[in-house]
């Protein structure tokens, strides 16, 4: 069925607000919640080299703070915040000569060196460094009496774009046209053209490992012993391929269309170590994206379709998951002509794939095949008038940090964006494009103990829609001199407010909070990493990089730290959420070297003070609040249980949290990355268990799912 009538735009009029309404629409009534939305027009980023080169390729580091483009005989480093060029470095005529044009890159895990093939056959290893005493290229200009710059040593250094140096270290020649490369931690695989796989450490060394011919390489549909190699495969390379840590190998596309899963026998990658799985009945493979999350391997096909496998983990055989492509239904005039596609790329949060094919334009779908817009129809397609616009055709793209950004290079001469797009005779050069999105705060922060309201978080601003707007307005003059009162008991905002029963009511309203995230939180804290809202939709929550920020929609107020000491030595790792009127947060403590539960009281100031910190024997991937209760997913594959008792016997009210359970899942999760959510129900057992408190246990007994 359609999106109903009437959903509010965030992004402006046209384009953008249809692709919100019905993108809202699956978001808060489909079967995902986890969904991105385009907003705004995208930003055009001036390329500042000198000379006639234009980038083509762009891929960025592991933090995605900062990102390397690649023209024919540079390479040249940018920074996310602000999107500015930071260094460049051009080969000499006669070096270009020899080595051939630069084609890809790859980064080291710790985005202290860089690798670029060329045309040639070599591979240039370049060393980033600082550059001397300059810290910074760029330095930002505060007001007087800004208490963070005299506070904070070093404040202004950490928010602006850091001084590079680029050098090249080695160059390796491998005498043969380099088709792929993949960065593993310290050491670097590489594909060439005569069917060669090398692996090489960071400084150029091979450390006595032989290279891998695939053709010594076993392949198969399967793991199976009994069916042995079946396949031939004799006279084939790699011609694209992904590393999967998940799933511990290499999804590979070969030149003749045909894709397949590289996986180790054992810990070494030697040829008679490998075994090759291929798909059956594929052979237009383009290109492959891997998402780790999920344990899925995205291939572009030459027909336009992507069809997204994941592996059988009893035979070991690629399965069909499912096809992101388009239907005629909703594309009759595109839908076939879309040519091969080009690239696939997977949010950082392995919600969303982007898709771009040889005609241009792009294309977003869900984890599992919702698809959320697509720039080749509908309104991104024509003009006013309704003549057809000419899409963007794409050379290469990636999404920025926590996925607020798409960047994007493209190959045309020239091309039209911004508020030009409806002036046909406004042409304009097109280098660097930066796509802006917004996402459900659910992406990333799974607490589903509030599931009335549409959180949505971009990368400056908060997006909430939270039922009757009269409503909420009455409660909130009613609340205006509510002071610091304890929420439940004494605030007046929640004297007669009705919470929306359910979405269907919540889809009704076109009311819309724009909640701008405070400046100076978002200065040294970029980018935001985790937002909730709590039961009610009148209170949200933050976090960036370090510390927490709340907001109250009744004041209209953002309560910062007021020691930014103690904001900057705290980082939160597992999310937060809202318990009654406490935040409840899973953090690392940067002084103490530990782990920490929180629990913060939003009528008191936002310090240690007045929080309540319990230990924590490991990282804390996830946490999810039911009714009295806290529990955690831990990075050792726990599962920890506690509850939490509110008490008013003081000034101010406080919290004591205490241990109920704790679960070792080791045995059933073979890596804590893959699991998405932790959550709690009210279903009964009939099977007893022991708890360290047998006195805190509710009626209802919890059910770990």
């Amino acid at each position: 069925p359609p999106p109903p009538p009437g959903l509010p735009a965030l992004g402006g009029e046209g384009t953008g607000a249809r692709v919100l309404e019905e993108s809202l629409w699956r978001a808060a009534g489909g079967p995902e919640s986890a969904m991105y939305f385009l907003s705004g027009w995208p930003r055009r980023l001036l390329c500042p080299l000198k000379g006639s080169e234009r980038p083509f390729y762009i891929q960025p580091d592991s933090r995605r703070l900062l990102f390397a483009l690649l023209s024919q005989t540079q390479i040249s480093l940018w920074y996310s915040r602000p999107s500015v060029l930071i260094v460049s470095y051009k080969e000499s005529a006669k070096a270009a000569s020899q080595f051939g044009s630069y084609e890809k890159t790859e980064w080291k895990s710790d985005s202290s060196m860089i690798a670029v093939t060329t045309a040639n056959g070599y591979i240039l290893l370049f060393d980033i460094g600082y550059s001397g005493q300059e810290k910074c290229l760029y330095e930002p200009v505060y007001p007087k009496g800004n208490p963070r710059v005299k506070v904070t040593p070093g404040y202004k250094e950490e928010q602006c774009a850091p001084s590079l140096t680029v050098e090249m270290k080695k160059v390796l020649d491998f005498q043969a046209k380099i088709t792929s490369l993949q960065s593993m931690q310290d050491d670097l695989v590489i594909a060439t053209n005569d069917g060669i796989l090398h692996l090489i450490h960071w400084d150029g060394l091979t450390n006595g490992r032989k290279a891998i011919n695939l053709c010594s390489v076993p392949f198969s549909v399967d793991l199976q012993s009994s069916r042995g190699p079946s396949l031939d495969f004799e006279s084939v390379h790699i011609e694209d391929m992904e590393h999967c840590a998940t799933l511990d190998g290499f999804a590979v596309v070969f030149d003749d269309g045909r894709i397949g899963f590289i996986t180790p026998i054992s810990s070494k990658l030697t040829a008679e170590n490998l075994q090759v799985v291929c798909a059956q009945e594929v052979t237009d493979g383009t290109c492959v994206a891997i998402n780790n999350k999920y344990k899925l391997m995205a291939f572009g096909c030459v027909n336009g379709s992507v069809l997204v496998y994941t592996m059988d983990t009893t035979t070991g055989a690629m399965q069909l998951s499912h096809k992101l492509e388009l239907t005629p239904k909703h594309y009759p005039d595109i839908w076939n002509k879309t040519g091969a596609v080009k690239l696939v790329r997977w949010s950082p949060d392995c919600s969303v794939a982007m898709v771009t094919w040889e005609c241009g334009g792009l294309s977003l779908w869900s984890v599992f095949g919702a698809h959320l817009f697509c720039t080749l129809g509908g309104d991104f397609a024509h003009y006013s008038d309704g003549t057809k616009k000419e899409p963007i055709k794409i050379s290469s793209m990636s999404w920025g940090a926590e996925g607020y950004h798409l960047w994007v290079i493209s190959n045309d001469g020239t091309h039209q964006i911004g508020n030009d797009l409806e002036n046909k005779s406004v042409l304009q050069q097109a280098e660097i494009l930066q796509f802006q999105f917004i996402k459900s705060a659910l992406t990333v922060n799974p607490c589903m103990n509030n599931q009335e309201q549409v959180l949505l978080q971009g990368e400056d601003r908060l997006y909430l829609n939270c039922g009757d707007t009269l409503q909420n307005q009455n409660s909130s003059t009613a609340s205006a001199n509510s002071g610091h009162q304890p929420v439940r008991e004494k605030n007046p905002l929640y004297k007669g407010i009705l919470v929306p029963q359910g979405l269907s009511t919540l889809l009704g309203h076109r009311h819309w909070h724009v909640v701008q995230i405070h400046s100076t939180y978002l200065e040294s804290n970029w980018p935001i990493k985790f937002a909730a809202v709590d039961q009610l939709g009148q209170c949200v929550a933050v976090a960036g990089r370090y510390g927490i920020a709340h907001y109250a929609l009744f004041t209209r107020k953002w309560k910062l730290f007021g020691n930014i000491t103690q904001e900057q030595n705290m980082a939160v790792t597992g999310g937060l959420a809202w318990w009654n009127d406490f935040i409840v947060l899973a953090c690392y403590n940067l002084i103490d070297h530990q782990e920490e539960l929180r629990l913060y009281l939003r009528s008191s100031n936002l310090d240690n003070v007045f929080a309540h910190i319990t230990k924590v024997q490991s990282e804390t991937l996830l946490i999810n609040v039911f009714r009295d209760m806290v529990i955690l997913f831990r990075v050792d594959c726990s599962i920890c249980l506690y509850s939490i008792d509110r008490r008013d016997d003081g000034p101010n009210p406080t919290a004591n949290v205490q241990v109920l359970q704790e679960v070792s899942m080791s045995r059933y999760i073979p890596h804590p990355s893959l699991v998405i959510s932790v959550t709690l129900t009210s279903v009964r057992t009939e099977t007893g268990i022991t708890f360290k408190m047998p006195q805190q246990v509710p009626v209802e007994m919890p059910v770990l799912q």
